[in-house]
């Protein structure tokens, strides 16, 4: 009776320890606003042609200024705004500015990103979304989005990502 007793205690505190130690192993992934902008640089350098030639989008005036094709973006992620790329410049907005150049123009093209999800292997996935807003009459409106999913991990010091799938929302 003893040695099973004393097997049992050394499986359970064995377990207990590589269960530990598993814990240990997951990443407690903290960004900053470093490894965030290099996040949302490598989406954007990777998605930017694709949805700017979607043509869901033809419909979209884009206003230019000094060369530049202005683009309108929401997001919660750091970025010098505005954040050149290319022939195309993003000017940051908050939804209620873009909400207004909606009312303004009878509808909007716009840029969003959604909110960073880290998993437990300190993986981050990120979405962006190219959107059109039309009013159609006034509270009613069309919303058309096709989107990227993505997924970032770091490679020592340089975030890497990689398309994971595309989404598409209308209503």
């Amino acid at each position: 009776m003893r040695p099973i007793i004393t097997s049992f205690l050394f499986v359970l505190l064995f377990g207990t320890s590589i269960e530990g130690l598993s814990q240990s192993r997951s990443k407690t992934v903290r960004l900053t606003r470093k490894d965030k902008a290099q996040i949302l640089f490598g989406v954007v350098e990777d998605s930017l042609d694709k949805l700017m030639g979607d043509p869901a989008f033809q419909q979209c005036t884009i206003p230019v200024v000094n060369g530049k094709e202005i683009l309108l973006i929401n997001t919660d992620l750091p970025m010098k705004s505005p954040f050149d790329f290319g022939e195309f410049r993003f000017r940051a907005m908050s939804l209620k500015q873009i909400e207004r150049e909606i009312k303004d123009n009878n509808g909007d093209c716009f840029f969003q990103t959604s909110s960073l999800k880290i998993d437990r292997a300190g993986r981050v996935e990120i979405t962006i979304w190219r959107q059109i807003d039309v009013i159609t009459n006034y509270p009613g409106r069309w919303v058309r989005g096709v989107g990227r999913v993505y997924e970032a991990s770091l490679a020592g010091a340089k975030w890497r990502v990689k398309f994971l799938h595309g989404t598409a929302m209308i209503s």
